[in-house]
Parts: C-alpha cells; sequence; structure tokens
C-alpha cells in the first residue's frame, strides 16, 4: 500500500483504513459513531458515501482502490493519494463528484510515481506515531480526528470542539518526525454553514501549513 490513512480511534475502539474498510460489528461500529462529535446520524450517512465512492472507484479501475484515499466528514469528501495520469485524476474526481450526498470535494490527488516500498513504510510509521501522539494530547479528543499520510504529506481531517483544539492537532502532527507539510481539514463545531447543502462542488486545497519541528 503505497499511502496510509488511519481513523484516530480511542485506544480501544477498532482501527479503519482509509485505503480499505475493515468490517466491523453493526454494534462497535454505532459506538464508535456515538462518541463522535459530528454525531451518529451523520457520521453513519458520511460512512454511506464513503462506501458509495469506493464502489464507483473499483468499478472503474480496480487499482483505485489501494491508491486513493477517500475521507468524508459532514459529506465534505477529501482525495488524497497518488495517480499515474492527469487523465486518472479527474476521472476519481468526478466519480467522488458525482456520488450522491457529497457537497464538496477537495481534490489532493498528486501525478506521478506512487513510490516505493521503503516510501510507504515511511508513511506507515508517520500515521503511527501521530495516532499515538494525540491519543495523549492535552486537549485534544482524537476521536474526531482523521489522517491520511502521502509520501511525507500529512492530511488532517477531523471536527475540533474549539479553534485551540484544532491548533494543539495541527502542532501535534508538526511535531512528527519525517512529516514534510501538514494539510489542514480540520473543521470548528458549529452549526451546518450554507456551504454543505445543495450540489457538490469542487473546491481548490487549502493551502498547506509550513513545518515548524523547534
Amino acid at each position: 500500500m503505497r499511502k496510509t490513512s488511519l481513523f484516530l480511534l480511542l485506544a480501544s475502539a477498532p482501527l479503519l483504513s482509509g485505503c480499505a474498510g475493515i468490517v466491523i460489528g453493526a454494534a462497535a461500529t454505532a459506538g464508535y459513531f456515538t462518541v463522535q462529535e459530528r454525531g451518529a446520524q451523520q457520521a453513519l450517512e458520511d460512512s454511506k458515501i464513503t462506501t458509495h465512492i469506493r464502489d464507483r472507484l473499483a468499478s472503474a479501475n480496480y487499482h483505485f482502490i489501494t491508491d486513493i484515499g477517500v475521507t468524508v466528514l459532514n459529506k465534505h469528501v477529501l482525495l488524497t493519494g497518488v495517480t499515474t495520469s492527469e487523465t486518472d485524476a479527474e476521472r476519481v474526481n468526478n466519480i467522488a463528484k458525482s456520488t450522491p450526498g457529497v457537497t464538496v470535494v477537495y481534490n489532493e490527488l498528486m501525478v506521478g510515481s506512487k513510490g516505493d516500498l521503503k516510501e510507504g513504510a515511511q508513511d506507515a510509521a508517520i500515521a503511527t506515531q501521530l495516532r499515538t501522539k494525540l491519543l495523549t494530547a492535552d486537549g485534544v479528543y482524537s476521536v474526531n480526528y482523521m489522517v491520511d499520510v502521502v509520501l511525507g504529506h500529512v492530511y488532517m481531517t477531523g471536527l475540533a470542539q474549539t479553534e485551540e483544539e484544532k491548533a494543539r492537532a495541527l502542532h501535534v502532527a508538526r511535531t512528527v518526525k519525517g512529516v514534510k507539510q501538514v494539510h489542514d481539514y480540520i473543521q470548528v463545531s458549529v452549526a451546518t454553514p450554507k456551504s454543505m447543502l445543495g450540489d457538490a462542488v469542487e473546491r481548490e486545497a487549502p493551502n498547506p501549513q509550513p513545518m515548524d519541528n523547534n
């Protein structure tokens, strides 16, 4: 696997992968969703969207299953991973945009070499370190965060309760060894904005946060 995507759960909760979902019991899934800031109903809706997108990607090209990460939060879709051509990248983007229920698509797909096994192992190590740090970080409710790591780039998705919590979570990501850039997709818990309603749109990815390992 060329990228690593980890749902950051409570220490005793099962681990879910953004590349290929792990099937877990309905009761465990419901329990996990219930403790999330976004609520059980929205989390289940996001899970359905994720499954639908992955199914459509698998039908289009089986390589997309392992090469493309799909993260969904409040009907916002983040695409990560590496494609071998601009054509494939556009194809993946169009599949996500046209999936029922999706309101926004953030396209962070890279085009080029997928990297080697060593780089894949480095990404896995970064994800593991970040997961551990978030689980133990003061003032950070780790169950609300999802992380994708692609060639040293960390994509943080989640729902923070406050701006302070968001800043703490991003700081933790920046201090992990091997991280090249941190890309911020963390929302702060507020009422559903108008931008999250209506037809799906494509948005430019926000500027990555500069590294600060001091």
